[in-house]
């Protein structure tokens, strides 16, 4: 399996107004400063391919 774009929505962290992300060809670089939803951008990501979130598991669900 390989991604190619991230639509991300309803996500903590993750403001209503992101665009869909392009994942290039090697991949994708997520940085940035303390707080603007690097995690939850792997969380969503998680989330989408095993239906479960190690991050914040109390709140999900399938």
């Amino acid at each position: 399996m390989k991604i190619k774009t991230l639509k991300i929505s309803s996500v903590r962290g993750i403001p209503r107004e992101w665009p869909t992300l392009d994942v290039g060809e090697k991949g994708m670089v997520i940085y940035g400063p303390n707080g603007v939803g690097k995690s939850s951008v792997i969380d969503a990501v998680e989330f989408a391919l095993t239906g479960a979130s190690s991050l914040f598991p109390e709140t999900r669900s399938v």
